[in-house]
């Protein structure tokens, strides 16, 4: 079984390149695939210096709302508005990764796309437990996250899902009658991206699993880190930059799983789960 992991965010944080090569590249001896706006390009080397396989480099694209996106009734009704142009490109960003990638898709069995702003506590589920169940769409199931609509974007994709779980915002996005036929609203808004994520994929019939143990935690480099949802905090305890603290807390009661021998099962739904 082949693994790829793909590179489509902006390369926040350096700091934990080392677990995300030890927990993830080399772990599932996966080749990377870049695909990044100019202004991260002189980051590339720094953080990814073995296994790359292709880069592809994008040109940020101004006013997004109106040069790429004509679905004027789309709008979210908190942070992280679908009007502007970061927004907009985190989601130019996965579409583009879709197709730099489609002519590759054949020879990998899963897909893995995470950002770099992490640190990994423990191992993710090793290789032969996707190899024991169905080709499928796997996503964390965290607790932290739930009420807001859960963790947003595909973790693991099999082949057969990840061309249309990159790309199927695009048409969402362009045309709201997509959302208009599926929803049967005048008016479409969601409350944030996760939420967005979810709606995108349920209109494609892109079905999860879930990782049911966060076992990474969104971190920063410093105070200074621009973070447009909550400040960046810092632990005395785990001496460890966060962003979200309930989050830091869940990771590590995780961790404190795995040191006390629990490993990775499928449960009677094909759920990836941690158990003793």
């Amino acid at each position: 079984m082949k693994f790829a992991f793909l590179v489509c965010f902006e390369l926040r944080c350096s700091k934990h390149i080392d677990k995300l090569y030890k927990y993830i590249i080399d772990y599932y001896d996966a080749d990377v695939f870049i695909c990044v706006q100019e202004e991260d390009l002189h980051k590339i080397n720094l953080l990814f210096n073995r296994k790359v396989k292709k880069i592809k480099v994008l040109k940020k694209v101004k006013d997004a709302k109106i040069n790429y996106f004509q679905n004027s009734e789309l709008d979210t009704i908190g942070k992280g508005n679908f009007k502007n142009d970061p927004m907009l490109n985190f989601f130019i960003n996965l579409i583009e990764m879709g197709k730099f990638i489609k002519k590759d898709i054949k020879n990998y069995d899963y897909f893995i796309t995470l950002r770099t702003d992490i640190d990994i506590l423990f191992n993710f589920p090793p290789k032969k437990i996707f190899e024991s169940t169905k080709p499928s769409m796997f996503n964390f199931d965290a607790n932290y996250c739930r009420r807001w609509g859960g963790w947003g974007s595909c973790t693991f994709a099999h082949k057969n899902f990840i061309f249309e779980s990159l790309t199927c915002f695009d048409k969402v996005l362009r045309d709201n009658q997509l959302i208009k036929k599926y929803y049967k609203e005048k008016n479409f808004r969601v409350p944030n991206q996760e939420t967005f994520f979810n709606y995108c994929y349920k209109i494609y019939n892109l079905n999860f699993n879930y990782i049911k143990n966060l076992n990474l935690y969104m971190t920063a480099d410093d105070f200074n880190t621009v973070s447009p949802r909550s400040k960046i905090c810092y632990s005395k305890k785990h001496k460890t930059y966060y962003k979200y603290g309930n989050q830091l807390k869940e990771a590590h009661e995780n961790y404190n799983l795995f040191k006390n021998n629990y490993t990775w099962k499928l449960d009677s739904n094909s759920n990836i789960y941690l158990h003793l």
